[in-house]
This record gives structure tokens, sequence and C-alpha cells, in this order.
């Protein structure tokens, strides 16, 4: 077996088959390729959520202006929750990779920093509910997005606070 391949196993905390000469253990079930998802993807949905954003906010809007950014919108969702379910069979597959996406990632020390790419397409999607959707379906759609914005602020206080706390606060980064 290569080192290479020896390395990424060990990081993945997963010990290698004898059998298939470094290949993924067959308990991957063809999963393999979603090990080197991370949370570097959903700057892909940050940046249509934007843009639906910005189309809703132009100051000369004609209707299909408001057409195209709906439909670039509901591209953010569908992209959105594909990418959901990636980062979810990658942490289903490999559990250990949870803790080491957020601290420290054995594909690349960057990956903790994308995690709030992760939170600021949530926020895009809640101001795209917010642009798009209140107009069309009602008051009731007002006070499920204050909900959602109060658990979502909630949820991304306490992920920011820990965050800071593990990658500032208790590692030291050489300045090179």
């Amino acid at each position: 077996m290569s080192e290479s391949t020896a390395s990424v196993e060990e990081a993945d905390g997963q010990e290698p088959d004898p059998e298939s000469n470094g290949s993924p253990k067959r308990s991957d079930y063809g999963f393999h390729s979603f090990r080197d998802f991370t949370w570097h993807q959903f700057t892909g949905t940050m940046s249509t959520g934007s843009l639906a954003v910005v189309l809703y906010q132009t100051p000369y809007k004609f209707p299909g202006l408001v057409t195209a950014g709906k439909v670039i919108f509901i591209i953010d969702l569908i992209f959105f929750a594909i990418l959901c379910v990636c980062i979810s069979l990658r942490f289903y597959i490999r559990p250990k990779l949870i803790v080491k996406s957020v601290y420290e990632s054995h594909q690349s020390h960057d990956e903790p920093f994308y995690l709030g790419a992760f939170g600021v397409s949530l926020a895009l999607i809640l101001e795209n509910i917010s642009q798009y959707g209140i107009p069309a379906c009602g008051p009731w759609l007002v006070r499920t997005c204050e909900v959602l914005f109060w658990i979502y602020f909630a949820c991304i206080l306490v992920a920011a606070v820990l965050q800071y706390q593990t990658l500032f606060v208790t590692r030291n980064f050489n300045i090179d």
C-alpha cells in the first residue's frame, strides 16, 4: 500500500482492508468519493443565493427579473439540499470526520474556516424566503420566518463562539 493511501485512511479513522491492496473497505458501499466532500462546496449556494437577493433588490424591476430571481432561488434550494445530502453521507460513512471537519481537516487545514459558508447559505435562503415567499404566501410565512431566524441566530451564535474558541484560543498558528 502506498504511503499516501495509508495516511488518508489513517486520517479517516479507517483501517485499510488487507485483501483489497489499499482500496477502500467493502463497507464503503461505493461511497468512497464522499470522503472528499467538504464545507467548501457550500460557497456555491452562497453565490446563487446572493444572486437571487441582488435580483430582488434591483431598483428597476420588471416581471421577468422577479421570475428570474425566483428561478435562481429554487435552483439554490435544490443545490443546497443536494449539498446537505452529500455532507450528511460523508459524515454517515465516516463519523469521525464530523469533529475533524470542524477542528482540523485531513484534506486541508482551512476546511474549518469554510464552515461559515453553510451558515451564510442558510441566511441567504431565509432572506430569499422573506423576499420571494412572503408576498406570495401571506402572513403565516412572516411568523415562520421570524421563528426560523431566531433558531438560526441561536445556532450560529453557538457555532461561532465554539469555533472561535477551538480555532483561535486552543491552537497556535505560526505566521511564516
